[in-house]
């Protein structure tokens, strides 16, 4: 008739009080007791839990007290999803959600089964990463894999992180020979409204590449898309507007244009949605050459302008990558996207760089 609670710490007492009290109003069933919990709880502040898998890590955020223990099914809400285990050839982000909860990643469509989320791809040498078929290479884990969470408030903003690091070896189709070798890391975001200011989550992406001891130089190439590349779901398709830094509308003016972030503003049914993607200015080549297209699907990529000119890496050299992509709920204007350009974006860029 009732649930358990152990270990609370004075803090929670307030919330089981009300719990307790609205268990008895209810009559004492299991099932009104879970609700009252959850109504109970649903005052404390959203707290992140982020649960690591040898295939994923999810990043949920729940107000369960994490010393309250219930035999019941509590609310959580997934707000990200990195797939550490190749599926089947790449790891990528695959799910994640603007601030009020819409999920913006496509993952593996029947129409382009390689197309996962958000991804980073190019050709190393003769082999393609971005595709996935018999001749494709592919990005396996080595070494240890890292996580963690946290929260801060820094000039008057509240801000909650998360963020896995993952050391990536990019194999020939028959995995026997090592063509390239990534330290990744990628960090989930979150800054809530601040003085008029609309809320936004954020996934930064940083690579840094280099050649493997036994590699002497690699030819990195691509295609007009290769890069960093994001597939939004159907519901995102035809209908949206693509406009980036510069002041260029539309695929005709932004598709292989360049410029320091672009962005896709569209409707999903009655809920106007804003991504912008950016281009860190450290990054080489930068500003980036972006790949943008509407029909017969939407898909955004930051290049490195791979496909009319290869990068030569050699022994030693380190190539640096860092890319940004910010989803908000509502129609954003450019301003409010050099706001965060400028400001937000390049602080955490900062704070992934100090703590790498």
């Amino acid at each position: 008739m009732l649930v358990a609670a152990c270990n609370v710490r004075l803090p929670r007492l307030a919330t089981l009080i009300k719990f307790m009290l609205g268990v008895l109003v209810w009559g004492g069933s299991a099932g009104s007791a879970g609700l009252m919990l959850e109504k109970a709880l649903a005052e404390e502040v959203p707290r992140l839990v982020l649960s690591v898998t040898d295939r994923l890590a999810s990043l949920r955020q729940t107000t369960v007290p994490p010393d309250i223990v219930s035999e019941y099914p509590l609310p959580s809400e997934l707000l990200w999803e990195y797939q550490r285990a190749p599926n089947p050839r790449k790891s990528y982000v695959r799910y994640w959600t603007t601030p009020s909860g819409l999920n913006i990643l496509r993952d593996a469509p029947a129409d382009h089964l390689h197309h996962h989320g958000l991804m980073f791809a190019i050709g190393v040498d003769d082999v393609d990463f971005w595709a996935e078929d018999s001749r494709s290479g592919h990005q396996r884990e080595v070494g240890k894999f890292h996580s963690g969470t946290k929260a801060l408030s820094r000039d008057g903003q509240n801000m909650r992180m998360a963020w896995v690091t993952q050391q990536v070896e990019w194999r020939n189709s028959e995995l026997s020979e090592v063509l390239l070798v990534e330290n990744r890391q990628v960090m989930w975001a979150e800054i809530g409204p601040r003085e008029g200011r609309p809320a936004v989550r954020l996934v930064l992406w940083k690579s840094e590449l280099s050649l493997p001891p036994e590699k002497e130089t690699a030819r990195l190439w691509g295609r007009p898309y290769f890069g960093l590349g994001m597939r939004f779901i159907e519901a995102m398709d035809r209908t949206g507007q693509f406009f980036n830094a510069t002041g260029a509308e539309g695929v005709k003016e932004t598709n292989g244009s360049r410029a320091p972030w672009c962005a896709y503003r569209v409707h999903v049914g009655d809920r106007p949605v804003t991504v912008a993607m950016m281009d860190h200015p450290d990054n080489p080549r930068h500003p980036a050459t972006w790949f943008t297209m509407v029909e017969p699907f939407a898909y955004l990529s930051a290049t490195l302008g791979l496909h009319t000119e290869p990068i030569s890496l050699r022994s030693g050299e380190k190539l640096n990558l860092t890319y940004g992509v910010a989803a908000w709920d509502g129609s954003i204007a450019a301003e409010e996207i050099n706001s965060l350009y400028h400001g937000e974006f390049l602080r955490l860029c900062d704070e992934i760089c100090r703590n790498p």
